[in-house]
């Protein structure tokens, strides 16, 4: 019997299906549903990890502010060996960007105030900087993150006058052991 077909009002069989032309339309139109969604999905992505980054920061800063309540001082900075004195800490290392150093710690030994100020950083993956000072709170960073001194004096403490930890090492691709 073959193809069914169909008669049309001017009397001409046609077979039944879509054209190349109909496919070709749906196609496009699917890719194009599919770049939006994505583009939102990163989009989603990209927000959670910022808000993950900030909060791994502000409770970084409670635990120094305890640590300082309890015993009169700071913790102390180590460098690669992170901050001295409040064990271990929980930091979601998904939502950090690992092409450079992520996490800082800085306190300032010659401060412009007198006083010893000290603050913690993050990069999230989104390249986004975040920081809790002593001095000024919470802040969203824009400087440069390449190195302790433009990241501490971001922070507001006299330059080439503070020590630091962090908690990611680029060189080894590692995280430090104080981060859990």
């Amino acid at each position: 019997m073959g193809t069914k077909t169909k008669r049309s009002s001017l009397g001409i069989y046609s077979p039944r299906g879509f054209t190349i032309v109909e496919l070709l339309i749906v196609i496009v139109v699917i890719g194009i549903l599919a770049a939006i969604t994505i583009v939102a999905y990163n989009g989603v992505q990209n927000r959670a990890n910022d808000t993950i980054v900030q909060s791994d920061m502000r409770n970084l800063m409670a635990k120094i502010k305890e640590y300082e309540t309890v015993n009169g001082a700071l913790p102390g900075t180590g460098g690669s060996g992170g901050i001295t004195g409040i064990g271990r800490f929980s930091i979601a290392r998904g939502s950090y960007t690992t092409a450079q150093h992520n996490v800082y710690y800085c306190v300032g030994t010659g401060t412009a105030s007198g006083n010893t100020e000290y603050g913690v950083g993050g990069m999230s993956k989104s390249g986004k900087k975040f920081m809790y000072t002593s001095i000024a709170g919470p802040i969203e960073y824009t400087g440069g993150w390449t190195n302790s001194t433009n990241i501490c004096t971001g922070m507001g403490l006299v330059a080439g006058s503070f020590t630091f930890a962090y908690g990611y090492d680029v060189s080894s691709s590692a995280w430090f052991n104080w981060t859990l």
